[in-house]
């Protein structure tokens, strides 16, 4: 069992990195530039980010958090990771995939009778069109964070917005 727990560590560190800049760039133009940290609560978890670069200037962001931790959550995100990356096209818009995302999984759940919730939020950044489109499914409120002027706030139209999470199967 330690082994198996070990192994599903190893996984899941192998799909995200810990810390340091992330760039999907290969020259230094306008492509988006993302800096992260990422400290797990226990060897595995239900927590998890994933960034992809959509064309020369737009990028992704998916933010999840599983409800629960060990390995059933670190399951679960690969079941997400594997589902997101499948989404194609649908990935350039952000309620597309959520929806997308949402439907696909909960067939997966009906099958093993699973009750789960998961928070998200989703956002396509577009440099060259300074645009940045997002979705939330009952996850925490993101923040805009501008360093240059020392300010911190909710990003702009999501302040009292709600939702429901993710995958909620009530049987």
């Amino acid at each position: 069992m330690e082994s198996e727990l070990r192994m599903a560590m190893e996984l899941q560190q192998a799909m995200m990195r810990k810390t340091g800049p992330h760039s999907l760039s290969k020259t230094s133009g306008n492509f988006p530039h993302f800096d992260h940290r990422y400290v797990a609560a226990g060897l595995v978890g239900g927590d998890f980010f994933h960034i992809v670069r959509l064309s020369g200037s737009a990028a992704s962001v998916f933010i999840c958090d599983v409800m629960g931790h060990g390995v059933s959550s670190a399951l679960i995100i690969a079941m997400l990771r594997a589902l997101i990356e499948g989404c194609g096209t649908d990935a350039a818009d952000p309620s597309v995939l959520m929806t997308h995302l949402n439907v696909e999984f909960t067939k997966i759940l009906r099958q093993t009778g699973t009750v789960l919730f998961a928070t998200a939020f989703y956002s396509v950044l577009d440099s060259d069109q300074g645009e940045l489109r997002y979705t939330r499914a009952g996850h925490p409120y993101p923040f805009h964070v501008q360093r240059r002027a020392g300010t911190v706030a909710p990003l702009p139209g999501i302040e009292g917005a709600t939702g429901p999470a993710l995958f909620c199967e009530l049987w």
